[in-house]
């Protein structure tokens, strides 16, 4: 099918995306459920055309994202410390028409990695991951397997988690190159957006709806997780609604964005072997998030707002 061989399409138009930092500053860890309190939100950007896909660095000093700008789509950086100054950096000037996306941290917080396409079409074996700096510079390839669809560095650098268009969950070894299946899911159009936990031991995934990522399609779709050395993946939430962009908050939390109460909210929620323990929570204070990334370090979680406005004329 065509929607296997590609790996997004968008099929809504977008009007309006900002990058919002978000500071966490209390979480009560005591019995759960974890409750949440968000302060200090500011817009890190405010430029013409749209800008997405957050990515902070490990201690929330920076974050990387996706903004398309007169014809290109190109990753950009920029400082979340000094907002009026701007400290942005566009390491890459792609021809028009190109296409950047998904950019995401090494471990180290040295590298972006991101995909790289020469055209409209986001496809295996079109495009390709590379990685730049986090202050600009030549740009490199990264060696992954050439299934690699979707991918996640682990928490130590030593491994990636990739989803194929087969629809399986891998593992790859830096390395020596080794590849691990980990598991052949039960799979709702595909599987996508896999991210370590912090201690390495588990991979959250979505399974559904990957048109998200490119567009602002709410079709339903579910959060899972699964071990990192392999086993049966268990749901963590969704099914029936919107259930996208999964982030770690710590070891046994996990961030989600979700429109299960009607408007898109982040959500948490508390997760063992046998997923979620309880129902999620809401995250006060987020609106109309479309991806979320989180700081750990720097306690900060970073979302793109989405806003879509149609007219009848």
């Amino acid at each position: 099918m065509a929607s296997r061989r590609r790996l997004l399409l968008p099929t809504v138009a977008a009007v309006a995306v900002l990058v919002v930092i978000v500071v966490v500053l209390s979480r009560m860890l005591a019995p759960s459920p974890i409750t949440i309190t968000t302060s200090n939100i500011r817009a890190v950007t405010s430029e013409p055309g749209m800008e997405w896909q957050p990515a902070l660095s490990p201690d929330g000093s920076q974050v990387a994202f996706v903004a398309r700008r007169g014809g290109r789509q190109s990753v950009v950086i920029r400082s979340t410390r000094s907002i009026a100054g701007g400290g942005e950096i566009t390491p890459t000037q792609g021809p028009q028409g190109s296409m950047e996306l998904l950019p995401a941290w090494s471990p180290d917080g040295e590298f972006v990695h991101f995909v790289s396409c020469p055209g409209s079409i986001v496809a295996v074996g079109v495009c390709s991951w590379m990685e730049v700096a986090r202050l600009g510079g030549s740009i490199r390839s990264i060696a992954l397997p050439s299934n690699a669809a979707l991918t996640s560095w682990s928490p130590d650098g030593s491994r990636v988690a990739f989803v194929t268009f087969s629809d399986s969950i891998f593992t790859y070894s830096i390395s020596d190159g080794t590849t691990t299946l980990l598991a052949v899911p039960e799979v709702e159009e595909a599987l996508h957006s896999p991210v370590w936990s912090p201690d390495g031991r588990w991979i959250a995934y979505v399974n559904g709806n990957p048109r998200w990522l490119l567009s602002f399609n709410v079709s339903s779709s579910s959060i899972w997780i699964v071990a990192a050395d392999g086993g049966e993946p268990v749901r963590v939430s969704g099914g029936a609604t919107l259930n996208v962009s999964p982030a770690w908050l710590d070891d046994r939390h996990l961030l989600f964005v979700s429109n299960r109460d009607g408007p898109r909210e982040v959500y948490v929620a508390e997760v063992g072997p046998r997923g979620s323990r309880g129902e999620p929570r809401k995250v006060l204070g987020v609106t109309d998030p479309h991806t979320i990334s989180y700081s750990i370090e720097g306690r900060k979680l970073a979302f793109s707002k989405a806003t879509v406005r149609q007219n009848i004329w």
